[in-house]
């Protein structure tokens, strides 16, 4: 098994949609020390309680699958590059169909 087979798998094992905003920060510190590198991996997670309906569930897929093409086709770096993190965030809101006017009435 590769190195990054054994990361999947031991994400995989975890309840990745119980992860407190502590837990996400404690990460950031850890890699700003220099104790670990954060990278994204192949993974896609929707936490069952964080969506309204299947409409919203689609629209969640679609959204990170434009991610995953973002990431496979160019040497994109959006945990370290904020402009290369807006362009991705932009294009999976407007490409997904979350992009609408209509939410904001809502």
């Amino acid at each position: 098994q590769s190195k990054l087979q054994k990361e999947v798998q031991a994400r995989a094992a975890k309840d990745q949609c119980q992860r407190s905003v502590q837990d996400l920060k404690d990460m950031m510190k850890e890699q700003t020390s220099g104790k670990t590198q954060l990278r994204l991996l192949p993974e896609i997670f929707l936490c069952q309680q964080h969506l309204r309906n299947q409409t919203h569930a689609h629209e969640s897929m679609v959204h990170e699958l434009i991610h995953a093409i973002d990431m496979c086709r160019t040497k994109m770096d959006p945990l370290n590059n904020c402009v290369q993190l807006a362009c991705t965030e932009i294009r999976a809101e407007n490409l997904s169909g979350e992009c609408n006017w209509m939410r904001e009435l809502g």
